[in-house]
């Protein structure tokens, strides 16, 4: 991918980020271009997109693990950036509990269906 200038300037951290990190601007260019200049987690190009990218890291550690756009940032961190709890949130996703059982309760949706039903019946 041909990057110019005027696409990389809105992607750069400040000078006091990049030290926070121990990571130069060529650190910071190199793992983009290792990305493919995009978040590896939602697939987001940094280039086309209007939130700047962040650095995310290990909070134990402070090891810098790559760039990624502050919404998947933010939601690893919310789910402790521990590995088991995002496998356990993709099996929640994949077979949620609710699917599994039939609720007793008529839903909103069968309700109103029936409603419809009925108005169009004439009754």
């Amino acid at each position: 991918m041909n990057v110019t200038i005027e696409k990389l300037k809105p992607c750069l951290p400040t000078a006091l980020t990049l030290k926070k990190y121990g990571m130069t601007v060529g650190d910071f260019i190199k793992l983009m271009r290792e990305q493919d200049w995009e978040c590896p987690v939602c697939s987001r190009n940094f280039l086309n997109w209007a939130l700047k990218p962040v650095i995310d890291h290990d909070h134990l550690t402070g090891e810098v693990r790559g760039i990624l756009c502050a919404q998947c940032n933010t939601g690893i961190g919310l789910l402790c950036d521990e590995l088991v709890i995002v496998e356990r949130a993709v099996t929640y996703l994949k077979d949620p509990p609710a699917q599994r059982i039939q609720f007793e309760a008529e839903t909103l949706a069968q309700l109103m269906k029936e409603q419809l039903m009925k108005e169009v019946a004439g009754e």
